[in-house]
């Protein structure tokens, strides 16, 4: 539960932070009550395929990186989040990020045994294109398409949380 009084922010914003989440609709439910009505919402996060086998090996490999990776939402899993706690979607933004696979291990500090398992699922998936993140090698390095959205909303004038 977020520390503050219901309708206390005009903005709210959650950053690179929902595929971390065990329960995203329920931050998703307190952002919104959190906002005043006619407040704007905003998440930006990964987002894997529609596609949940392709969703899924995608974040397999994200987990074995960093273990406080709970699991990326599809495109409109996350939109659905949206409808369900009472903000209205307005403005949709995808992207991409492309890490190079040895640099983003790094970052993560993803001990040996575990980055050797990513590093094969990531060039199984060069392969055999299992999770529509694209690897590729460009100058002798591995790299893979992370996509990521930007959802922007209104909280409505009665959200989830009011009829509770």
């Amino acid at each position: 539960m977020l520390p503050f009084d219901d309708n206390t922010f005009d903005i709210v914003v959650c950053r690179l932070a929902f595929h971390h989440f065990e329960d995203p609709s329920r931050v998703l439910q307190q952002m919104a009550r959190v906002c005043r009505p006619d407040g704007t919402v905003g998440v930006a996060d990964l987002v894997v395929s529609e596609y949940p086998e392709r969703g899924n090996y995608q974040n397999r490999f994200e987990q074995l990186r960093d273990l406080s990776n709970v699991r990326a939402l599809s495109l409109s899993g996350l939109i659905e989040l949206f409808t369900e706690n009472g903000v209205e979607v307005h403005n949709v933004k995808t992207g991409v990020l492309i890490p190079e696979v040895e640099q983003w291990l790094g970052n993560a500090q993803t001990p040996d045994s575990r980055a050797d398992e990513v590093r094969e699922l990531i060039k199984e998936d060069a392969n055999e294109n299992l999770s529509r993140a694209r690897p590729f090698w460009q100058d002798g390095e591995l790299h893979f398409v992370q996509r990521t959205a930007i959802i922007i909303g209104r909280r409505l004038e009665k959200t989830v949380h009011d009829a509770t």
